[in-house]
């Protein structure tokens, strides 16, 4: 005798039985399901003189952004970021939207700087005009004539 399910009859004359063992489909995480990757240029200065840039809302979506080895230049960020930083920069004028983390300006001088950000951190800068928005107090390491403004700035996409 035997179980019924376990005989040859069951086998070919109830084949839907045996289709709906099959696993189930593999779960996506939303990493798996991104159409795009990112580039790292899109997210880099590198090298620029005497321009003018400006970075639209939706450009950088909260990623990290540096700007570095910049002179006489012009920069708009209207877009959160997530950290950014400044490096080896002469004569520029930089505003840049809420950052999430922390900023870094570093071997940069005289520059004007207007930034919402968490941290503020500077090393070995001179001659620079910050206007800042902070939640803590800034971090200067052998830095000089560096001069601080409140920003104040109304940020429509700011929440």
């Amino acid at each position: 005798m035997g179980a019924y399910f376990s005989s040859i009859y069951h086998f070919f004359f109830h084949p839907k039985a045996i289709a709906n063992t099959a696993e189930p489909a593999k779960a996506k995480f939303s990493w798996e399901q991104r159409s795009e990757t990112l580039n790292k240029k899109d997210y880099i200065l590198d090298k620029l003189k005497d321009q003018t840039i400006i970075r639209l809302p939706g450009q950088i979506n909260g990623q990290q952004f540096i700007i570095q080895n910049c002179e006489s230049c012009t920069i708009y960020i209207f877009d959160h970021v997530g950290q950014i930083q400044i490096d080896d920069c002469k004569h520029c004028k930089i505003f840049i939207g809420p950052v999430k983390g922390s900023l870094f300006i570093r071997d940069s001088q005289n520059c004007s700087l207007a930034t919402i950000c968490q941290q503020f951190r500077t090393r070995d800068c001179h001659e620079l005009n910050v206007f800042l928005s902070c939640v803590s107090q800034p971090i200067i390491e052998s830095s000089h004539h560096i001069r601080f403004g409140c920003l104040m700035y109304k940020y429509d996409k700011l929440v």
